[in-house]
């Protein structure tokens, strides 16, 4: 009897603690996410970039193509928004993040970007990896439309 109770209090402290990990990755993506929509809406696309993996293996894709490292994503960036009025104002919403296990966390959402000349929204999926540097995205599939 005693080792049933003993047994039953270890795995509750072990789903506890399991839950509160998942809850720490989940608020530490969602506050990442919240910095980049605030960088980018402040026309710094550094500190937007400043979310993913500083890697040559980051996979960033659309409909229309797959790009591969971090150096071809922010020049495509700094080509498609050349100024903060390109750039305008970020918002993201509708946020479901789901911990992947073993150091990866899954974000899907909408995107909303409120521009004077053509507001533009769409859907996204990130996967975030968990590095030395703190979670960084490491795969981001985004879409225009339906956001």
């Amino acid at each position: 009897m005693k080792k049933n109770v003993i047994l039953g209090v270890l795995c509750s402290l072990f789903v506890s603690c399991a839950s509160f990990m998942a809850t720490d990755s989940e608020r530490a993506t969602r506050e990442l996410i919240e910095q980049q929509a605030g960088a980018w809406s402040a026309g710094d696309l550094e500190g937007f970039m400043a979310v993913y993996e500083r890697s040559p293996e980051i996979v960033f894709v659309t409909p229309d193509s797959t790009l591969v490292g971090f150096d071809a994503l922010l020049a495509r960036y700094r080509d498609r928004y050349p100024d903060s009025a390109a750039m305008g104002k970020l918002s993201f919403s509708d946020l479901e993040i789901s911990d992947m296990g073993e150091g990866h966390v899954l974000v899907v959402g909408g995107w909303h970007l409120q521009r004077d000349s053509d507001p533009l929204n769409g859907r996204f999926l990130t996967i975030f990896r968990h590095t030395e540097a703190g979670w960084r995205i490491v795969v981001d599939y985004t879409l225009q439309g339906g956001g």
